[in-house]
């Protein structure tokens, strides 16, 4: 079980013990009270996609800044914790006119692949995690697509 809250960027985690949202910014703080590296979070049109998973409190975010991209992950203790957390963000994000999208257990692979695929200039609609049923398999990776898709939101495969 976690015993702190997570900030992560890039895979390098922070555990921070207060988030704070002021005008168009989260706010990270540390168990001093100071902010954490990286600890403010521009919630602006930076923020290609911001995603959720409730199964394991996670909020992840891709930012797209054109000459490089940020995967940044928020992970809860408690499912308090992350109900606060996820409700203060999604309307501060709601606000910015940023979609949140669910998905399902896997969404920092989801996060990784659209980052990769935004840093050699692919922009991808991204897609809520959806019922299994009526789903294309990749012929390269077997994920799971939804039916209509052109590439394999995973891996790019022609589908």
């Amino acid at each position: 079980m976690l015993k702190s809250n997570y900030l992560i960027i890039n895979r390098k985690a922070q555990p921070f013990d207060r988030m704070r949202v002021a005008g168009r910014a989260a706010v990270f703080l540390g168990e001093s009270g100071s902010v954490l590296d990286h600890g403010v979070l521009k919630l602006d049109e930076s923020v290609y996609t911001a995603l959720y998973c409730d199964a394991v409190r996670n909020m992840t975010l891709v930012l797209d800044f054109g000459e490089y991209q940020r995967v940044v992950t928020l992970l809860w203790t408690t499912e308090a914790e992350y109900r606060r957390g996820w409700d203060t963000l999604q309307e501060a994000l709601a606000a910015a006119g940023i979609r949140v999208s669910p998905q399902d257990w896997r969404i920092n692979r989801y996060a990784e692949a659209i980052a990769e695929k935004l840093s050699i200039g692919v922009r991808l609609r991204v897609t809520d995690a959806v019922d299994k049923a009526g789903m294309i398999a990749c012929p390269a990776c077997s994920t799971l697509n939804p039916a209509g898709s052109e590439f394999c939101l995973d891996c790019g495969e022609d589908l």
